[in-house]
């Protein structure tokens, strides 16, 4: 192999050591947000269970609206 060559493979091993690198630091900051995530579904489920259960989710959804 000439040196040309060399550098260019070397050139190309850079550029996708570096965009791995910020892929795996998307994949980083999706993983944080999809914990997030996951952590507020699971406080609004039981918000919605807790509501569910006392009644009052129920409340506006049976009531007829005032022009009937």
């Amino acid at each position: 192999m000439d040196n040309e060559r060399i550098i260019e493979l070397e050139t190309r091993l850079s550029f996708v050591e570096h965009h791995i690198s910020e892929l795996s630091d998307v994949i980083a900051q999706q993983a944080q947000q999809l914990e997030r995530l996951q952590q507020i579904n699971e406080k609004l489920v039981e918000r919605v269970r807790v509501l569910a259960e006392s009644g009052k989710a129920r409340s506006g959804v049976d009531e007829k609206p005032p022009h009937y």
